[in-house]
């Protein structure tokens, strides 16, 4: 009786199909998670750890960021033997994802690009050389990011006084802001254009 209780065969009574999968599901997440996940997460840090008590400060922050990137390398290794379904690569779950992130986000640039011509043509009409001739809208972004470039890293550097990695995280951060920004403003395009509210791409 009692091996008839614990017998996976009792969940078959709710189909066959359906059975198998949640098996095979629950034996993933006991092989990955409990049997390999906990023990080499720990060794993971451990080492590693370890080692960074032995490296000047000079290279924390490279030897760190090497860390993590080999510790997003082993969550993926998990999630996918997890799931079951690949996150890297052409046959990726995050393909259709992505390519949404990418088509709000070039939906949002020349958004901001429109914006800033028709800025720049009032700007130039008002101080009395209006301009009639097509301005590119890549020439556009790449001047708006030259000077939004110029403005961080002259602030940075000569107010704030950082330097080496510091610089360069004081750089990227505006970069991220914009990209966000035109993905928004993509997606709140998009919502206009069909008259109804479109959802972000989010993972299935």
């Amino acid at each position: 009786m009692y091996a008839d209780l614990c017998s996976e065969d009792r969940f078959d009574k709710y189909g066959v199909e359906r059975s198998r999968a949640v098996r095979e599901l629950v034996r993933r997440i006991g092989i990955r998670v409990f049997v390999l996940w906990y023990p080499l997460t720990i060794l993971f840090f451990s080492t590693f750890g370890g080692v960074s008590f032995q490296l000047p400060e000079s290279v924390q922050t490279p030897y760190w960021l090497m860390v993590t990137f080999l510790f997003v390398f082993y969550v993926i290794w998990t999630a996918e033997g997890l799931f079951g379904k690949k996150i890297v690569g052409q046959s990726s779950i995050l393909n259709e994802p992505i390519d949404g992130f990418i088509d709000l986000a070039r939906e949002g640039m020349e958004t901001i690009a429109r914006v800033l011509v028709y800025v720049w043509r009032r700007v130039m009409r008002a101080i009395g050389h209006p301009q009639t001739e097509p301005i590119e809208a890549k020439l556009v972004m790449r001047v708006f990011f030259s000077v939004v470039a110029l403005v961080v890293i002259t602030l940075a550097y000569f107010v704030e006084h950082l330097t080496g990695y510091d610089l360069l995280y004081a750089f990227g951060i505006p970069l991220y802001v914009i990209l966000f920004a035109s993905v928004f403003i993509g997606w709140l395009v998009k919502r206009k254009r069909r008259g109804k509210l479109v959802p972000l791409p989010q993972v299935s």
